[in-house]
């Protein structure tokens, strides 16, 4: 297999990202997203994380690089937050789908907060609400209000979080719409003082969902 490129032929547009096909080219995807990731992460921090290989080493430096922020677009960064000493757990390395901009931060959809199912679930009915450039996949059409009560994306209220541009110590990752569903199956997600399954357990209980 090309390392160069995802395994097997892009799903075209109007399927819809159908959950099976998400499922199944996620999963299969993990190997091939392996080899296409190296550390975000300055190599002189002393931080250490669960399983720190697969957390630390990310995209190679210098791929997928932007410092613009747009509403619908995923991306991918390190992170220190502020209020690390008081919050309960979080999410060293956020995955998010973009939500808003305000002065000094954004607030976005971290899909680590999700079981993987239930992650690539919500993934695929917010492609519902795409918007196409040239006939693909440029950005997700979605805001705070018009995700919340909406059945269809009951999952995303435990993923929605609020980020200090100041507090991200990393390159920012821009994944474009074609890898999105690789990169929300990959598990990169590093929690401190909660494991992913805590975390993840106290997710689908605010859902009325069991694991």
């Amino acid at each position: 297999m090309d390392k160069n490129k995802p395994p097997g032929p892009a799903e075209p547009l109007d399927s819809k990202f159908h959950h099976k096909f998400l499922l199944k080219s996620a999963f299969e995807a993990i190997n091939w997203f392996k080899n296409a990731i190296k550390s975000l992460i300055n190599p002189t921090q002393k931080e250490k994380v669960e399983n720190e290989q697969e957390k630390v080493d990310l995209l190679r430096p210098g791929t997928y690089k932007t410092e613009k922020f747009e509403v619908g677009k995923m991306y991918l960064f390190h992170y220190d937050p502020k209020g690390r000493k008081t919050l309960p757990y979080y999410d060293t390395f956020p995955l998010i789908l973009l939500t808003g901009i305000h002065r000094g931060g954004f607030t976005g959809l971290n899909l680590h907060y999700l079981p993987p199912e239930p992650r690539l679930i919500l993934l695929s009915n917010l492609m519902q609400k795409s918007v196409l450039l040239d006939g693909k996949l440029e950005r997700l059409n979605i805001k705070y209000d018009n995700l919340k009560g909406v059945q269809e994306f009951a999952f995303f209220e435990p993923c929605f979080k609020q980020y200090l541009k100041s507090n991200i110590r990393s390159e920012i990752k821009l994944i474009p719409p074609e890898d999105w569903a690789y990169a929300a199956a990959l598990p990169i997600e590093a929690f401190v003082k909660k494991t992913k399954q805590q975390v993840w357990k106290e997710s689908m209980a605010t859902q009325d969902m069991t694991l």
